[in-house]
């Protein structure tokens, strides 16, 4: 309740609270907690004092307030006080069918030759469902016999079963780590730069694995990009349990992930026993593995500040920072060491640094090994930026500052500089804007590009000059977006992922039927923003787009048959976003047959006006359903109960289309969950 209120930087961890002297925090949470009736939860309090500074915002809280703590240090629960509960280990049957789900889908699907091996490592691993689940993704990449089986029972050791301490749970890391192929060994144990419970951008990440060389032209498999190598390193990960995903998009892509507290504390060991070099430096010039020695200082080559002060680090220090390969950076920054000093620099990442000046950038063209570059909260893109002779990556996470009535950022002349640039990333809500005259041409290394706001179409044509073009998002405006969507598709053949959208204050009705030329390889294809479509291209079919796994369109009118059908024959099509506005005053009907869509799993349609039929035998792999409604609709889909995959329903909008969800759904064979949208 209070996070909504209060500034969620200073609320992520309780550790970022302690350092503050002035007691602002405390202040802020206690004027707002005392009027209110709150019921208030603090995660993983470390110790007996960050208990006590905490609770000096609890004080004087309203009767009938409510505080919940949770610890791994029982001392910190007998130290607050109140009632102590004591997590308990899962049950057997829970147990079981936790390991058996991750590894073989069902909860009876484990084969009898394995049930006694599987009972021995079940009970190793004590009902804890970190170790259970860590277990179960080790096994799921062996082979389903005997021997690895026992291989893996007889490493664990005498395991859990005997042991309270839960951080024995490194033993069962450890087997999962030591199974690790090398080059995602060195993958994860980049992650101990990331403060815990830090949500990490998966493309950010995969840009430092680049720029630090983890992943290469000569180890890419054959017909692959690095950055997709990339992405199935992070996959990978996530499969074996080491990260967690969060969050994953409408296409069931995950963008996030986080890292388990326990993970985090045996990377932070291996970092140091195995000289990787990297330290994370907290609040006041804390380290966060206080433990390393001086010799594994010297040994720095990677280094992560946050909410970091130019007064904390020592002339030493500062010395060893000429070493470093990659320098990340978090929260409140008032400065850097002249950039001039950090020689061999590979990876530079400013994440949300909102105190820097564009002074601190002035040496920036002298970091001639600088491969990736992430700007955070800037307010615009320095000119020496194109001095960056072997820049591969530029990523813009945030735009700090508004120009117009836009948050708009413009790239320098310079940036047409950048010949070895691959990869421009902009996540700001309308892009950034290209200078009058800016030549790209000369770009040949480009392969992803946005987003990017279009005003004019010789910008667009400069685009189409970019042959090498792999990936394109653009921003454009209303009067000239038709002209450019034909232009975007017919110069650049090569697109993977394409992705248009309008400003805000205005609707593109437009149709593309016309269209002569699509790149047959497309892969992803989103409409977006005001990009409404007056009916479905007829060039979406699968002899045109047989590559086509992402689909997210805008309609104004309801499809006929016969293009539905041509949709549904698409034979890769696997994420489809499908909004259609027809004429609020008449229901209509979608009806989605038995054939077709074979092996979609995520759909997202919009309740408006249309009843969606689904009829026996439909979308047989579809797992995820997400329905948007307006306030007041109560029109759900019919034939829920044919979607035999069905996990999951999310719900977003109108309250009034819960109960009739859940009723259609109540004797599902798969229990599939409904949910709210956050």
């Amino acid at each position: 309740m209070a996070r909504g209120k209060l500034d969620e930087d200073r609320f992520v961890r309780t550790s970022e609270w302690l350092p503050l002297k002035d007691n602002r925090v405390t202040g802020e949470a206690h004027a707002f907690m005392q009027p209110h009736e709150c019921l208030c939860v603090i995660d993983d309090v470390w110790n007996e004092s960050a208990w006590d500074t905490i609770k000096l915002a609890l004080q004087d809280a309203k009767h009938g307030s409510k505080i919940i703590i949770t610890t791994r240090n029982k001392a910190v629960a007998e130290h607050a006080g109140g009632d102590v509960y004591e997590m308990k280990p899962l049950p057997d049957d829970d147990s079981r069918n936790l390991l058996n789900r991750r590894i073989f889908v069902s909860e009876d699907g484990c084969p009898l030759f394995l049930r006694e091996v599987s009972e021995n490592i079940l009970k190793k691993c004590g009902g804890v469902p970190l170790a259970i689940i860590t277990t179960a993704s080790l096994l799921a990449n062996k082979p389903v016999n005997l021997v690895e089986w026992e291989k893996v029972s007889n490493s664990i050791g005498c395991g859990l079963e005997r042991i309270r301490d839960v951080n024995k749970m490194k033993k069962i890391l450890m087997l999962s780590y030591d199974d690790l192929p090398f080059h995602l060994k060195t993958c994860l144990l980049y992650l101990g730069l990331y403060p815990e419970d830090t949500m990490i951008r998966k493309d950010s990440l995969v840009s430092s694995w680049i720029a630090e060389g983890f992943i290469t032209q000569e180890t890419r498999p054959a017909g692959t990009t690095l950055r997709e190598t990339g992405e199935s390193y992070f996959s990978e990960l996530i499969n074996r349990s080491l990260i967690q995903p969060c969050d994953p998009d409408f296409d069931g892509s995950v963008d996030k992930c986080q890292v388990h507290d326990m993970v985090l504390e045996l990377i932070n060991q291996l970092s140091a026993e195995e000289g990787f070099g990297s330290m994370l430096l907290l609040p006041d010039g804390q380290q966060a593995d206080t433990s390393a020695s001086a010799a594994q200082r010297k040994q720095m080559r990677r280094l992560s500040l946050h909410n970091f002060n130019k007064t904390h680090a020592s002339r030493e220090a500062r010395e060893q920072w000429s070493k470093l390969r990659s320098l990340i950076v978090f929260g409140k920054v008032d400065s850097l060491p002249s950039l001039s000093s950090f020689q061999v620099l590979r990876v530079l990442q400013l994440e949300k640094c909102t105190d820097l000046h564009d002074n601190c950038f002035n040496d920036l063209g002298k970091l001639r090994h600088l491969r990736f570059l992430q700007l955070g909260y800037c307010r615009r893109v320095p000119e020496g930026i194109g001095k960056l002779e072997s820049l591969e990556i530029l990523e813009i996470s945030a735009i700090k500052e508004k120009t117009g009535n836009h948050d708009t950022l413009m790239l320098p002349m310079s940036f047409a500089k950048l010949q070895k640039l691959v990869r421009l990333s902009v996540s700001a809500l309308y892009g950034v804007r290209l200078p009058v005259g800016l030549p790209l041409r000369d770009m040949n290394s480009l392969e992803e590009l946005g987003v990017i706001h279009i005003s004019s179409l010789e910008e667009m044509k400069e685009i189409g000059n970019l042959k090498g073009l792999r990936v394109l998002r653009i921003m454009m405006s209303r009067d000239m977006a038709a002209e450019s969507i034909f232009m975007c598709l017919q110069r650049c053949t090569n697109f993977k992922k394409l992705g248009i959208s309008t400003m805000k204050e205005g609707r593109l009705l437009c149709s593309l039927d016309s269209m002569p030329l699509v790149p047959s390889g497309l892969q992803s294809l989103t409409f977006s923003g005001g990009c409404w479509m007056t009916s479905l291209p007829s060039w979406i079919n699968s002899s045109t787009l047989s590559c086509l796994t992402t689909l997210d369109i805008i309609l104004c009118e309801t499809p006929q048959p016969e293009h539905l059908e041509k949709l549904a024959e698409l034979p890769c099509l696997l994420f489809l976003r499908l909004w259609l506005i027809p004429n609020r005053s008449l229901h209509q009907n979608i009806i989605i047959a038995g054939r077709g869509f074979r092996c979609l799993k995520s759909l997202e349609i919009m309740l408006f006006s249309v009843v969606y039929v689904f009829q026996t035998g439909a979308m047989p792999e579809l797992r995820r359903l997400k329905l948007c409604s307006l306030d007041g609709e109560d029109i759900i889909p019919s034939g829920l109960e044919n979607l035999r995959s069905l996990r999951n329903v999310i719900l977003d909008g109108s309250d009034a289309v819960a109960p009739a969800v859940r009723e259609a759904l109540k004797d599902h064979p798969n229990r599939p969950l409904v949910d709210y949208e956050d």
